[in-house]
């Protein structure tokens, strides 16, 4: 599975987003189940898929789909 499905997978578990519906410009303002527990619940998940540490300050930043991505790719993920 690449990154983008793991990440799919994911927002699926979580959020209940189905797959067609995936894509960069999620936010919590397109994603009604999004919120501050919930995101919380998603930043554990990456870090146990992707095996990262995500910093406080990063956490507070990831706010769409893309944020996530870009941050992926700086850790050396995508």
């Amino acid at each position: 599975m690449n990154t983008d499905d793991r990440m799919k997978a994911l927002f699926r578990e979580i959020f209940q987003v189905p797959e067609k519906d995936f894509c960069d410009d999620l936010t919590p303002d397109t994603v009604r189940e999004w919120d501050s527990v919930s995101h919380l619940v998603l930043f554990t998940a990456l870090e146990k898929e992707f095996r990262i540490q995500i910093r406080s300050e990063e956490l507070i930043d990831l706010t769409s789909v893309r944020k996530i991505k870009d941050l992926l790719a700086r850790k050396g993920i995508m």
